[in-house]
């Protein structure tokens, strides 16, 4: 197979950023492609781009029969875009998909079988972001980076933003055309604007701008009279803020930040508690589902529970949960994380939390001082999973119970087989979190009083083995 060769391919399984794979017989191989935009069950003519030792990557020359899950994107720059992989799929089928893609993590990374329900749908699939990041084009337009580069695609709307922000992207796109003000250039590090950042909440209405900067003072701000005059006319409106970053990293956020007008944090609320939001905050992206992900989370507490929220960032999971439980144990490595979290339990007069700025490796020494122990931890990693020192800690403490919500099914598995001496997982559920694109988010709780049984069953067996031999 050479570059630039026309292929026959059948798609039968997609990657997580929305290519499909097939494959074709070179020899005695089965030689695998993949095909940006292509769907489960398409069968399509494909030019081969690039031929690599184990794999090809091929585009669609001609849909020669459509998979029954094709559909027309409904986003005109779809095929330019790197945010949504989904566009080109039904939402039937990319459920589907996602349900596969957590079954397969686990078939590959956990040592035995364990049981995956169907993906849980998503309340919206369009609309549903409470939050954008949008770097300024050369061109004065914002947008999404291209799929695999810092090419900015210019968008003049989003299908998976939420509407309120387009008056806010209109308002700051006018100001930049009106006064002359000049897009970052990565390449020579000059250019004033870099990125435009929004929050809104999805219960509250209220909405916070954070452009993003090459600058290091306020004063570099050409015309902030009229950029705030335009901003604050629109409905939601609540804080504007400007934020540094003069490094030269596709890291969005400097560690500076001014405030231009409003107030200082957004709120909103989940599952009827209510939080204060800043800049920083971490703050789930699709409120609807977040809140049943945390309500399932809360199914498994009881009111007797002493619960320990480990990667508990503003206290988001842990607060909601407050009132099901004896005692709220919140630990985060961020220092401001924390006082944002001790700030909200005051917001919604929950006594029962305690929060501590620690990371994995001092939450032992932090319990220690505690008069209980946790009988249920609530875990939500970063994609990277729990660190060696969260596992051995979780260990030591030996819950009853581990509720672990996770946004990457490969080393969520990975976790619980380093778990599985003392603890049998439960049903994993999946959960739609960001429709369109190639993420998902799955809940598991496991039990430690099913591991102490299945122990004693399994040293019993031993010994009933022993003694007839």
């Amino acid at each position: 197979m050479r570059k630039n060769d026309l292929v026959t391919v059948t798609v039968t399984d997609m990657t997580f950023d929305g290519a499909g794979i097939g494959h074709v017989e070179t020899g005695e191989r089965r030689f695998p492609i993949f095909i940006r935009a292509a769907a489960v069950g398409d069968r399509v003519e494909c030019r081969i781009i690039k031929v690599l030792k184990n794999y090809a990557v091929g585009i669609i020359s001609e849909i020669l029969t459509p998979s029954p899950h094709r559909i027309s994107p409904a986003c005109p720059v779809s095929a330019k875009c790197g945010g949504c992989a989904f566009c080109h799929v039904s939402y039937e089928g990319e459920l589907g998909y996602k349900t596969q893609l957590v079954r397969q993590a686990y078939k590959l990374n956990y040592p035995a079988p364990i049981t995956v329900a169907d993906c849980v749908p998503s309340p919206a699939t369009e609309g549903y972001r409470n939050k954008l990041q949008l770097p300024l084009s050369d061109d004065g337009t914002f947008g999404f980076y291209s799929l695999h580069s810092h090419r900015v695609v210019s968008a003049q709307g989003c299908n998976v933003g939420h509407p309120a922000f387009l008056p806010v992207i209109a308002a700051v796109e006018a100001w930049i055309g009106a006064n002359g003000v000049s897009p970052y250039d990565e390449t020579t590090g000059k250019g004033l604007v870099r990125h435009l950042f929004l929050r809104r909440g999805h219960h509250s209405g209220q909405i916070m701008v954070c452009l993003t900067v090459n600058a290091a003072a306020k004063n570099a701000l050409p015309a902030e009279a009229d950029l705030l005059s335009r901003l604050s006319k629109i409905d939601g409106m609540t804080s504007v803020w400007l934020n540094f970053n003069t490094k030269k990293t596709n890291v969005i956020l400097g560690d500076c930040f001014s405030l231009l007008w409003g107030e200082e944090r957004i709120e909103d609320t989940m599952n009827g508690v209510r939080f204060r939001i800043s800049p920083r905050s971490f703050y789930q992206i699709n409120t609807a589902q977040a809140e049943a992900i945390y309500a399932h989370a809360a199914s498994y507490l009881s009111a007797e529970d002493i619960l320990l929220d480990l990667y508990c960032g503003i206290g988001t999971i842990g607060l909601t949960c407050a009132n099901k439980v004896k005692e709220l144990i919140g630990i985060e490595v961020v220092d401001a994380a924390i006082e944002d979290a001790k700030k909200n339990a005051a917001l919604n007069g929950i006594e029962n939390a305690r929060f501590f700025a620690a990371d994995a490796a001092k939450t032992l020494e932090i319990l220690a001082e505690l008069p209980h122990k946790p009988t249920a931890v609530i875990v939500d990693p970063p994609r990277k999973g729990l660190s060696a020192d969260a596992v051995a800690a979780l260990k030591e403490i030996a819950p009853e119970k581990i509720i672990y919500i996770s946004c990457n099914p490969a080393t969520q598995a990975r976790d619980l087989a380093l778990l599985k001496d003392l603890y049998v997982p439960g049903e994993v559920t999946p959960y739609d979190m960001f429709p369109r694109t190639g993420h998902v988010e799955s809940v598991v709780c496991l039990s430690r009083e099913k591991a102490d049984d299945y122990i004693r069953i399994s040293v019993h067996t031993k010994d009933l083995q022993t003694k007839a031999n």
